[in-house]
């Protein structure tokens, strides 16, 4: 006893420092004074949390294992002790009314979207658009025209959900669209797989086929220029020529469109490689599909045109446009359009008035629809049509 009271027998003398419990005692003490927390408790335990066991942690310093999985996951993100930043603060703008003007008129113009005459989108209730090109040709069109407008990842934001749609295949929204442009194409896979029988050719073609076909409907119309105000001017490429293309062009055209002469060349080689004969239904379809190219020619320019009058809009006029719409049937049929003609039924006219706001950018649309039993829509059908829309206007436009 007298030597153990003396020191002389304990395994660490007295007079010696215990470095191992003042290691644990200060670590103790630190941790009781600190707060909760990633700035505290957590922060200060991250020290050591790596370097030893649960259980030596926890009864040394009579933490949790909650605190201590703290801990190691706080020096695993910021390092043993270090400090918490703070996360950078994201401040959204909201687009400027001007942004979202040039949104609105970019999206609702002819050229990049058709919009469905009788389709919604459940979400917003509004009609679907289909998109003429993928969303990504369409940014690239958007930027150019707007350069300080919306940014890439906005811009594929507001193109988000069901109101806006990319379809390769756009047919029976147009009856001549249907007739000439689509259904013209099966007719011409069946013509080559009948009369050319060399498999290699017959392969090659079908391709050309299927690229011309995606050619004329996406791409076709983007090779022509029209001014904003509505005004075309000589091109010296004549397959891209509107004023040609009206036979209004007096001067010399030097240039042509490889991917426009394709459509000729691709029926000159048919015809070569064909055993047929008789080329009256290859003329036929070719005929066609001109038809369907002076089609999109003309609606390139009409649309050009009709924007053109919007934007000359102003408080004493206003923009009439007729639709003839199609009849309403009394019984519900899954038919296609071309055999809804001729059917009896209701006739469904529609007028839209677009008419300027006084002091905003904006325009106001008034639709009017008429119904008929008579399933004729005539001039007197037409004529009465407007002169009830006149009627109803508060204010009568001078022009």
């Amino acid at each position: 006893m007298i030597l153990y009271k003396q020191g002389f027998i304990n395994p660490i003398p007295v007079h010696f420092q215990n470095k191992t419990e003042i290691f644990w005692d200060s670590f103790r003490e630190a941790v009781n004074i600190n707060k909760n927390g990633y700035d505290g408790k957590t922060r200060i335990l991250s020290i050591i949390a790596k370097k030893f066991p649960y259980e030596e942690i926890k009864s040394n310093l009579n933490v949790s294992n909650d605190a201590i999985r703290y801990a190691r996951n706080h020096a695993l993100i910021h390092g043993a002790g270090g400090q918490v930043w703070n996360k950078p603060v994201i401040t959204r703008e909201k687009l400027s009314t001007e942004m979202q003007e040039q949104l609105q008129a970019f999206l609702m113009d002819k050229a990049h979207v058709v919009m469905s005459s009788y389709k919604t989108d459940a979400a917003t209730n509004e009609p679907v658009h289909y998109l003429k090109q993928t969303k990504t040709a369409l940014w690239k069109k958007y930027h150019e025209q707007y350069p300080d407008g919306i940014q890439r990842t906005t811009f594929f934001t507001k193109l988000e959900g069901n109101k806006y749609i990319y379809r390769e295949n756009l047919g029976g929204l147009c009856l001549t669209c249907q007739k000439y442009g689509y259904e013209i194409f099966s007719d011409l896979i069946e013509y080559i797989n009948k009369y050319i029988t060399q498999s290699y050719i017959q392969k090659q073609l079908i391709v050309r086929c299927e690229n011309l076909k995606r050619f004329l409907k996406r791409d076709y119309e983007q090779h022509f220029h029209v001014t904003s105000n509505g005004k075309t001017s000589h091109d010296p490429c004549i397959n891209h020529c509107l004023l040609y293309a009206f036979n209004q062009c007096t001067e010399s055209h030097t240039l042509t469109c490889n991917k426009c002469q394709e459509f000729f060349n691709f029926f000159a080689d048919i015809k070569t490689h064909s055993n047929e004969t008789n080329y009256n239904d290859l003329l036929d379809m070719k005929e066609h599909l001109l038809y369907y190219l002076a089609h999109q020619t003309r609606k390139v320019y009409l649309n050009a045109q009709f924007n053109a009058n919007l934007l000359a809009l102003d408080e004493k006029t206003a923009l009439f446009l007729v639709d003839y719409k199609m009849k309403i049937l009394p019984k519900t049929a899954r038919e296609t359009k071309s055999d809804w003609f001729g059917k009896k039924g209701w006739s469904l006219h529609s007028i839209l008035v677009y008419t300027t706001i006084p002091t905003s950018t904006k325009l106001q649309v008034q639709a009017f629809d008429h119904w008929s039993p008579d399933t004729r829509q005539d001039s007197w059908f037409m004529a009465t049509s407007l002169h009830a829309v006149l009627e109803t206007l508060d204010s009568r436009p001078e022009s």
